[in-house]
């Protein structure tokens, strides 16, 4: 949740935009909520999200869709889904060039980093596997290299005993050449 702390970092900054002099009301209290989310129990967070997802049923807003995307972006929640929180924001944002509500940049805002994050889990995802990918390719390797030392070890001790034959005819032949060998009649 160290977005969260960025989030509020940047929304308390002077000279956000043009006509912006920091963080209204309602941004603060979201940051304040995004911050409590962080820091809730398991039990009281699933009741957080069950009163929640009520809430944005029977009166769908902006700001109870950025909440329910504070909720459903913490890690850990049983109820964790980055991608729907991100559709939250989306839809949130869309729509609005004029009369903007007071909180659409910190929505804004959330929706990138959410979006940001989610795309570092896949790219994450994707080099976990291209890692187990190359750990089975080594092992493979590693099997290959053993067997191939093995058939080098047996070709070595083929080619050692070929070559105490090899000398063993040799010293024959010049035992017979030397006419050390006497014939048996």
């Amino acid at each position: 949740m160290a977005w969260l702390w960025s989030a509020a970092a940047l929304s308390g900054c002077q000279g956000l935009g043009p006509g912006r002099s920091g963080t209204s009301g309602d941004e603060s209290e979201l940051i304040r909520y995004g911050n409590e989310v962080r820091r809730l129990e398991s039990a009281a967070l699933e009741q957080e999200y069950r009163d929640l997802v009520a809430e944005y049923a029977t009166t769908p807003t902006g700001e109870s869709a950025v909440r329910l995307s504070l909720l459903l972006s913490r890690p850990g929640a049983s109820f964790y889904d980055i991608d729907r929180a991100i559709r939250l924001l989306g839809e949130t944002t869309l729509g609005f060039e004029e009369n903007e509500p007071p909180n659409l940049e910190l929505t804004r805002f959330l929706y990138n980093l959410l979006s940001e994050r989610s795309c570092v889990a896949a790219n994450d995802g994707a080099l976990a596997e291209m890692l187990n990918e190359e750990r089975s390719r080594n092992a493979r390797i590693d099997e290959e290299l053993v067997e191939a030392r093995s058939a080098l070890s047996t070709e070595r001790q083929f080619r050692e005993m070929l070559q105490a034959q090899l000398n063993a005819l040799r010293a024959l032949e010049q035992e017979i050449n030397s006419g050390n060998l006497n014939p048996a009649n």
